[in-house]
């Protein structure tokens, strides 16, 4: 496993020759036994990268399998909308969803080049274009070295799911058939911003030792919520803006379930894209 959870480093190290960006990007892999591991990365922003990761991807690994985990597309901004709220470094500090949502809009509908529209509230809504993205890959790898589940899926079984990992990659799930699967990311309301920030700057310099030790990491995020987590409350959402996210996704969801039926013969979709 990589000692860092989204490393994020084909979009990071665009300029290093692939040999040393090769030997870089294996150094975030400690305790590498032999040349049969699979090395294992988990970067979702690695899929809205396109065709210019692909590439980078397929240049600097050597075949390298590429698991994709879609989520319905209204319920995957909700979701980054809450993870960010309260996190005073974030594009969503100080806004509701509902602003949010409106000035998401208008940037991924206005003129700006591809640098600063990656950078807006927009892409947070182009991410869930996934039929395009999964085409522009599609440029680049060969169907087979693909593998596209759902978030459905992955909460309605996750043995199923990672069994199906397992397949793909070859490798026997055999570990798996009596592990407990936790919820490691649940969405919280926090209740300062301050020691929400604080505490996300602590995890990003500890987390090569957390992602070792997954007892401490719990233990610290036991005490966390216990002093800035409000339990059982919610962040609003209102029915109307997900009614309107619904009717702008509608086209982009069939583009995917087209994508999905003729490139990888997917015919079991989710409700969403049936």
């Amino acid at each position: 496993m990589c000692s860092k959870k989204e490393l994020g480093f084909f979009h990071n190290h665009p300029n290093l020759e692939p040999t040393e960006a090769y030997r870089n990007y294996v150094g975030y892999f400690p305790g590498i036994a032999d040349s049969d591991n699979w090395l294992l990365e988990a970067t979702p922003t690695y899929l809205d990268g396109g065709r210019k990761t692909a590439k980078r991807l397929q240049e600097v690994l050597y075949g390298p399998k590429l698991i994709f985990v879609l989520r319905e597309p209204t319920s995957r901004l909700v979701s980054y909308y809450k993870s960010k709220h309260g996190l005073e470094t974030s594009k969503v500090s100080g806004v509701s969803f509902e602003q949010f949502v409106e000035k998401a809009l208008a940037q991924e509908s206005s003129s700006m080049d591809d640098s600063e529209r990656r950078k807006s509230a927009g892409w947070q809504l182009a991410k869930a274009h996934y039929g395009r993205f999964l085409l522009e890959y599609l440029e680049v790898f060969d169907a087979t070295d693909m593998l596209v589940t759902f978030f459905d899926d992955l909460i309605e079984s996750p043995l199923r799911v990672t069994e199906q990992v397992c397949r793909f990659l070859d490798v026997d799930s055999a570990f798996y058939m009596n592990y407990r699967f936790l919820i490691e990311n649940k969405s919280r309301v926090h209740r300062s911003a301050g020691i929400r920030t604080l505490a996300s700057h602590m995890n990003a310099v500890a987390e090569p030792i957390l992602n070792r030790v997954p007892s401490w990491r719990r233990m610290f995020r036991t005490s966390y919520n216990l002093v800035n987590v409000s339990k059982d409350a919610d962040i609003p959402v209102n029915e109307n803006i997900i009614s309107e996210l619904a009717k702008y996704y509608a086209p982009y969801n069939r583009q995917t379930a087209e994508v999905l039926s003729d490139r990888f013969a997917l015919t079991d979709l989710p409700l969403w894209l049936a």
